[in-house]
């Protein structure tokens, strides 16, 4: 054993005995936090951490009212639409006493209310799909249901820019997203383009070619809404186009609903 040690020189022996101390040291402590920490599965999630962002609450009221249009009287501008799952998009708290049935496409109230303005895209396309599934098919107030969703956004749009202190070039943004911050700040805005889509081929489905034709004078009216919508212009006009015999003949669906072919058609066929 002296013989061994007579080998070690001091230095190395040194240098040894201090790196498996601190081995050993490590080894401790590791040990130590892996008994303080509780696993990774029973960690309580962190709110600002990217993989753990807590989700944003669902913004609607689940209503007690069977579905349709409401007035709310305490604020007699705002129309909400009870869905067929009884829930009110757009709103998390509301007092149902204080709603009345209304007709939207009969109201003659002055001033005339509107939609919700967070939801009326989807409540108005909601509540013509809905039209359209009912018995029999009422595709004439689907069409109107469709149009008042369309002039209530253009007219929205008009009372805003008038009311500008400075004019504002807006430009329309067709991607149908919601507008972040910089969208805003270069003056681009939201075009219901599910509407225009809907009201034009619905006016081709069903033979009422005047909400087609008043579609596209409205378009073309508005230089920005025209420039938005170059495309869609081109395939409305050219009933070439396989769009029309699609939308004529062919089986829809919209949102995951079979939309019914034309009524006449079929009842030609019967006979």
């Amino acid at each position: 054993m002296s013989k061994i040690f007579d080998l070690i020189s001091r230095r190395h022996f040194l240098s040894g005995l201090l790196t498996s101390v601190g081995l050993v040291s490590i080894g401790v402590s590791f040990e130590r936090q892996r008994r303080k920490e509780p696993l990774a599965l029973d960690r309580p999630r962190v709110l600002n951490n990217p993989h753990y962002r807590k989700k944003k609450p669902r913004k609607y009221y689940l209503s007690n009212l069977a579905p349709g249009f409401y007035l709310n009287k305490r604020k007699e501008s705002i129309i909400h639409l009870v869905n067929g799952n009884k829930r009110i998009r757009g709103v998390q708290k509301i007092n149902e006493t204080k709603l009345v049935r209304i007709d939207p496409l009969r109201n003659r109230l002055v001033p005339a209310p509107h939609v919700n303005r967070s939801t009326a895209s989807y409540s108005l396309e909601t509540a013509a799909l809905a039209e359209l599934t009912s018995n029999p098919p009422r595709p004439e107030i689907a069409c109107q249901l469709l149009l008042l969703g369309i002039m209530d956004h253009l007219m929205a749009r008009n009372k805003f820019r008038r009311g500008l202190a400075e004019p504002l070039e807006l430009r329309f943004d067709v991607r149908n997203q919601l507008i972040r911050q910089k969208g805003r700040v270069l003056g681009l805005e939201r075009v219901p383009a599910r509407l225009y889509d809907l009201l034009a081929g619905l006016s081709v489905r069903y033979g009422n070619p005047r909400y087609l034709k008043n579609l596209i004078s409205l378009v073309e009216g508005n230089p920005d809404l025209k420039e938005a919508l170059t495309n869609r212009l081109s395939i409305w006009k050219d009933t070439k186009k396989p769009w029309h015999d699609r939308w004529a003949k062919g089986n829809i669906k919209w949102n995951k609903i079979a939309l019914p072919k034309n009524l006449r058609e079929e009842s030609s066929k019967v006979r």
